[in-house]
């Protein structure tokens, strides 16, 4: 049914009520545009209890400053109680009280114009602020100041317990500062021999130049190295004092000679034995140090009686001599002064010594020094 024009003048007040209008006879197709105006609607004219049931919103957990979040149920909003937005933007694990305690994410903005993003996990916080420095640091959670413990600053540099890099060109990428005590690195693996704590340094042309390793478990080998082919130097005040070459071998105070590389070192026990002759040797006892191609040799020997003419010789030395010959000087227990006008003579390419008389270079028999005791150093060259 549609409705007759009716002018104002021509309704009296209160003429027509909502009682008098069955429902539904009003279409919104029938009504001209702006034919009602705010202005004719008093305040208050329209409230949720007038509204037909379906039509409201509820918003659930409503509280101040608390973002409204979709409930995936129809007419029905949520207040977030972790997130908020008070001229900061706090994302809470719900356990935070007024001091934030808790596991949280916050956006707020400090004194001036320097904004941060502080992400703490627990009990630290980390933020990005204006001056593209990313800094971790731990948070005093009862007025929330908090004390910065590590950053990446705008280089890219990596800085531990300080504020700024403060090692020198070469080493400042990664800063391990302590201002109360001691400051170290420590590299851990597994707790097996068969695994390593390394560090490799390399560069643009090869990542893996020289390294430090550590082989982990009971071993506890430790290793400095090259992958390619140079040496391993050791300096002091801008010089070399010290260097490993690459074919082996220990250099000093700059000498780069391989030729002149310490290349040997060992030492041990070696007890002497005699040789030739019908009669044995007792009481022996031996030391040797090897330093390079020289042998050193300290023995104690007792030759037992003897009848025997064949020449004598102390063998079993701890190494077979080289080219050069070496003699060797001895002292007697006994006050024998036969016994001082003895020489010994190293030959090449054997393991043993013969014994000469000084004075006319004669051959000593075995049974010239039956029944007595000697303490020799020999000194010779080794292969």
């Amino acid at each position: 049914m549609a409705l007759t024009k009716i002018s104002t003048d021509g309704v009296k007040d209160d003429a027509i009520t909502k009682a008098k209008i069955p429902a539904n006879q009003i279409e919104a197709s029938e009504l001209a545009d702006n034919a009602v105006d705010t202005n004719a609607i008093a305040n208050n004219a329209v409230t949720a209890g007038k509204l037909a049931s379906g039509v409201q919103t509820t918003i659930n957990n409503n509280a101040d400053n608390r973002v409204i979040t979709g409930s995936g149920t129809a007419n029905t909003l949520n207040g977030e109680s972790n997130l908020t937005f008070s001229s900061s933007l706090l994302v809470s694990d719900g356990n935070g009280s007024s001091n934030l305690g808790g596991n949280y994410l916050l956006l707020k903005r400090t004194s001036g114009t320097t904004n941060y993003l502080n992400a703490p996990l627990a009990d630290g916080e980390l933020y990005i602020s204006a001056d593209e420095a990313i800094r971790f640091a731990t948070v005093h959670t009862a007025d929330f100041n908090s004390t910065e413990r590590m950053r990446i600053d705008s280089s890219g540099r990596v800085i531990i317990g300080s504020t700024s890099s403060i090692g020198n060109t070469y080493t400042n990428n990664f800063t391990v500062s302590e201002a109360a005590g001691n400051a170290g690195i420590q590299i851990e693996g597994n707790n097996s021999n068969s695994n390593y704590g390394s560090i490799y340094l390399g560069d643009a042309g090869a990542r893996q130049r020289c390294f430090l390793e550590a082989q982990l478990g009971s071993n506890g080998n430790f290793t400095i190295g090259t992958v390619g082919s140079g040496p391993i130097r050791f300096t002091n005040s801008g010089g070399e004092r010290m260097r490993i070459q690459s074919g082996g071998g220990i250099s000093f105070n700059g000498d780069t000679a391989a030729a002149n590389a310490l290349d040997d070192y060992e030492e041990g026990t070696c007890d002497p034995t005699q040789v030739n002759g019908s009669f044995s040797a007792s009481d022996t006892g031996g030391r040797y140090t090897k330093i390079g191609r020289i042998c050193t040799w300290v023995i104690s020997i007792t030759f037992d009686s003897t009848a025997s003419n064949n020449h004598l010789h102390i063998g079993n030395f701890p190494f077979t001599a080289g080219s050069g010959r070496a003699g060797a000087g001895f002292v007697r227990y006994s006050n024998d002064n036969e016994a001082y006008k003895l020489a010994f003579h190293v030959n090449a390419g054997e393991a043993r010594a013969g014994v000469y008389y000084t004075d006319g270079g004669s051959i000593v028999p075995s049974n010239a020094v039956s029944q007595k005791r000697f303490d020799i150093v020999f000194v010779y060259e080794t292969t």
